[in-house]
């Protein structure tokens, strides 16, 4: 499996394999891996990069976060591609931005955002987080802002992507301060935390907030 992904890596950034075919190539290696997420992590990894480099905005959001979901724990600065919290970030609101365009929606005037975000179906869940991705950070209103963190946080949740949300929030340029995370989001972190033992980042998050 090494030697596979090194050699779809190498043909992917030398530009002698198609990135579509590394993007197929790289997808089964790690769903073939899922049992073992040190080998798994790096191939959902090329899997975002191979879907960045073929122009396909879901498979690189589907990559990214089951990549950010093994990240913590198995990354490591050997290997040789890996991914980052704002990567992610950067794929939610292009996508959003990319379809909204097309719908001929203006940034500023949620309730279209908001609809179209809602119209999303269950097994279109990413599509409705970037969406919600968009609104948490360029809603024109706190309402829409608050209500769309509310439901980007539930949906990763509810999809067991608690490591993503974790990664969205702690480890993104975007938030290089816990004081500017969302009160409901450290609420939610401080729930899977404490679910899974993890006492310090409980502190952590939980830190000056005052409600119960």
């Amino acid at each position: 499996h090494d030697g596979q992904m090194i050699s779809l890596l190498a043909g992917l950034r030398a530009g002698t394999l198609a990135p579509s075919s590394v993007l197929t190539r790289a997808q089964k290696l790690a769903e073939e891996t899922g049992n073992r997420p040190a080998l798994s992590y790096p191939a959902w990894a090329l899997t975002a990069e191979a879907a960045a480099r073929a122009k396909d905005p879901v498979r690189r959001i589907y990559a990214l976060e089951r990549a950010l979901t093994l990240a913590r724990a198995h990354a490591s600065p050997e290997q040789l591609v890996g991914v980052r919290a704002d990567e992610l970030w950067d794929a939610y609101l292009r996508y959003a931005e990319g379809i909204g365009n097309d719908a001929r929606l203006l940034i500023g005037n949620d309730a279209p955002w908001l609809k179209k975000a809602e119209a999303w179906t269950r097994d279109e869940t990413m599509q409705a987080r970037a969406f919600y991705a968009l609104l948490a950070t360029q809603g024109a209103s706190a309402d829409t802002r608050r209500l769309a963190v509310t439901r980007l946080t539930d949906s990763l949740i509810e999809d067991g992507r608690g490591e993503v949300l974790r990664a969205l929030y702690t480890a993104s340029d975007r938030y290089p301060d816990l004081a500017a995370v969302p009160d409901y989001v450290r609420y939610r972190l401080a729930d899977l935390a404490l679910a899974g033992y993890d006492i310090a980042l409980a502190a952590r998050v939980m830190q000056g907030l005052e409600t119960p």
